[in-house]
């Protein structure tokens, strides 16, 4: 029981001190994430292909975008040295499900940053 009570009181510990790392949380300070540009409404046409922008981080080797799906998991994900992606496949976006998207960059040091999530929504066309 006490091994229980312990176990519980670290994880909330760890919580608390955000060493929980959340998937396309900003890990750097304000103004030094990456920012997003495109598609900027939110709102996406079905069986359209979809470009995705972001601008230009200083020092990046490549950037990683993933698009979730409401329960979280990666329904896409490319990487890329441009600043831009086109997801001319677009069968893996349901009608009417939003998704969230986000964009990660890896500079020459390893060191990650990451955007903001941003909402996705398949509409009719």
């Amino acid at each position: 029981l006490l091994l229980i009570v312990g176990v519980r009181q670290y994880r909330a510990h760890e919580v608390a001190a955000g060493t929980d790392v959340e998937r396309g949380a900003p890990e750097a300070a304000a103004g030094e994430g990456v920012a997003l540009v495109a598609p900027s409404s939110g709102a996406v046409p079905a069986g359209a292909a979809v470009r995705f922008v972001w601008r230009t981080v200083p020092q990046a080797t490549r950037y990683e975008l993933e698009v979730l799906a409401p329960d979280g998991t990666v329904a896409v994900a490319a990487a890329t040295a441009d600043t831009a992606w086109l997801l001319t496949n677009p069968r893996p976006l349901a009608l009417g499900v939003t998704y969230q998207w986000w964009v990660r960059v890896v500079g020459d040091a390893g060191a990650a940053r990451r955007s903001p999530l941003r909402a996705l929504r398949v509409v009719p066309r």
